[in-house]
């Protein structure tokens, strides 16, 4: 059975990933999808990201109305030192060995997954599963899709989704602002963020 998996940072988690992960699953047909938050990963600046104890915690509130349809994973938050894509999903195989799994991600990322850290690896261990908006250059993208097809022998496929205008980074400069984020987030992980007085402005 299929089994998608959603990496990022969430920091914070918002509307847009629990939308595009249940996208995900009803396009694509998966048993359920598994939220991989990250553990330290050597493409983000760490002074912006919030401990991995309230990111993983953040994930479980967000998710707690979706039983059976979403679930976390603390396979890379788990882990010392840089998480790898590739790792990752071995790791996963290893705990799931019976599950195939849907790596899940923006579009955009196609265009860089050949400079990942062992991208055959990536593509041998998932079927990749990409969003695309209305707005998105089809011509350009399936030539991509092509090309990552030709090269890495990749299963990939395409699944519309319309993303959010505002970014993790965008709410978090909200916050910092003290300004109401109510319609972005999940309202328990607003209550949790507010409880635990994340990303406020620094005195």
């Amino acid at each position: 059975m299929q089994v998608g998996i959603l990496g990022g940072t969430f920091n914070p988690i918002h509307n847009t990933h629990i939308a595009m992960a249940l996208a995900a699953k009803e396009a694509l047909g998966l048993r359920n999808v598994q939220f991989m938050p990250s553990g330290v990963s050597y493409l983000k600046d760490q002074r912006e990201i919030v401990s991995k104890e309230h990111r993983f915690k953040m994930v479980q509130q967000a998710i707690k109305e979706y039983p059976g349809q979403l679930a976390v994973s603390r396979i890379e938050l788990d882990q010392e030192g840089n998480s790898y894509t590739f790792e990752t999903l071995r790791r996963f195989k290893e705990i799931h060995p019976w599950d195939e799994i849907t790596f899940i991600m923006g579009a955009d990322n196609l265009y860089t997954m050949e400079n990942w850290y062992h991208p055959e690896l990536i593509f041998q261990e998932a079927r990749i599963a990409a969003t695309v908006r209305g707005d998105k250059d089809m011509a350009d993208l399936e030539e991509k899709v092509a090309d990552l097809k030709s090269r890495f022998q990749a299963d990939i496929v395409l699944f519309p989704f319309e993303k959010s205008p505002l970014s993790s980074t965008e709410i978090r400069a909200k916050l910092k602002a003290g300004e109401d984020v109510s319609a972005y987030i999940p309202a328990a992980v607003y209550d949790y963020i507010k409880l635990h007085h994340l990303y406020q402005a620094e005195n």
